[in-house]
């Protein structure tokens, strides 16, 4: 049985007097099953992959809960595509990845992060 996840953003840009506002902008898309996994989980300053359903990826949700230091993610443990600053997050359709890594950069970080298969 097909399965929906609905997305949703809004971003408030303000530097001195300039502001804009990015419309709340929407989607809802089809996935397959009930594949995914929800977790938080401690990850080191060394390449560690993270646990995620077996299938064809979809989605990813990413958050770099730590304070002060950046995390990074990779499809294999060795080319980092993505920098999550602290406190930031993202969303993020991983075209070809068959895995999903993590690495902090100074200290182990906490990451929460979804996986969604397609």
């Amino acid at each position: 049985m097909a399965g929906t996840i609905s997305v949703s953003l809004t971003a408030q840009y303000t530097n001195g007097g300039d502001s804009q506002l990015v419309q709340p902008s929407s989607t809802t898309v089809t996935v397959a099953g009930a594949a995914r996994v929800f977790d938080v989980v401690s990850v080191g300053t060394s390449a560690q992959a993270l646990s995620i359903p077996a299938g064809t990826l979809g989605f990813i949700f990413a958050q770099n809960l730590d304070a002060a230091n950046y995390i990074e993610l990779s499809p294999d443990g060795t080319t980092w595509t993505d920098k999550l600053l602290a406190g930031e997050f993202c969303w993020k359709r991983p075209d070809g990845w068959t895995a999903v890594w993590a690495k902090a950069n100074t200290a182990a970080v906490l990451l929460k992060y979804a996986v969604f298969n397609n």
